[in-house]
């Protein structure tokens, strides 16, 4: 079975979830034309990416934080976004005190939901949906201040760079809505460019998230070149002349 089609299967299960709140094993089975054993297995591993809950013969979306995920929940790719989140946790250190930059989007949210499990770390954002995956005492949350933008609920301006341009920073994951005929990673806007470069500058190491569709789309402004980014994570959707060509100006993970 093709990875594209498990893909496409779980993202049709997320969208059932997101409507009726409650999925039974046996109607999914029937209704795919699969069999119940593959169904099994897919809420398995949509349960371990903290999507969803497993019951007797049937699988309930988590409500922890639903408020604040539903606008996520609901995004394209959500399978593949919370793979490429999954392989990024490698490279974020466990150590008590470290300073994580994240970056506002969907794929750097998926992964804050993952580093929330954590403790004793600082968290610096611009994104609100991001500091409020953080809901215990566990970490320390840092948002930045600036005006907040209503479409993704992230602030920027003139004082979100100040504020970024004050801290030093252990490691920054960064998102881009499209990076299409560019040379590195873009932004939707110049503030956003502005803040991407702030939190490279800044930080010991950078990691970019990038669903392979990404490659497709056009953003305004290029931000960051490749080179100056450590890693770019993207899954294996990518076109193999964009492997090639980001393979020889940084370190690439494909998953």
């Amino acid at each position: 079975m093709s990875n594209r089609s498990v893909i496409n299967r779980r993202n049709i299960i997320l969208k059932r979830l997101n409507v009726n709140e409650r999925v039974l094993i046996g109607e999914l089975a029937s209704s795919l034309n699969v069999s119940v054993e593959t169904i099994r297995k897919d809420l398995i591993a949509m349960e371990q990416q903290g999507i969803l809950k497993r019951e007797h013969g049937a699988a309930v979306l988590i409500s922890e934080n639903e408020e604040e995920a539903i606008e996520f929940r609901n995004m394209d790719n959500l399978e593949i976004k919370n793979r490429i989140a999954h392989e990024a946790l490698k490279y974020i250190p466990k150590s008590d005190n470290t300073i994580i930059a994240i970056d506002a989007g969907s794929t750097t949210w998926c992964l804050a939901r993952l580093l929330a499990q954590r403790s004793g770390q600082n968290i610096i954002t611009s994104s609100i949906p991001v500091a409020e995956l953080f809901n215990k005492d566990t970490n320390n949350v840092y948002m930045l201040g600036g005006l907040v933008r209503q479409k993704d609920k992230s602030v920027y301006g003139q004082w979100t760079l100040n504020c970024m341009n004050s801290v030093g920073i252990s490691v920054s994951v960064l998102g881009s809505g499209g990076t299409r005929s560019m040379g590195g990673l873009c932004a939707v806007t110049f503030d956003d460019a502005d803040l991407k470069r702030a939190m490279v500058r800044n930080s010991e190491f950078s990691i970019a998230l990038l669903d392979s569709s990404k490659f497709q789309k056009r953003s305004l402004v290029e931000a960051v070149k490749w080179e100056d980014i450590d890693y770019v994570i993207t899954d294996s959707n990518i076109d193999e002349e964009e492997r090639v060509r980001l393979s020889k100006r940084t370190k690439l993970i494909v998953v």
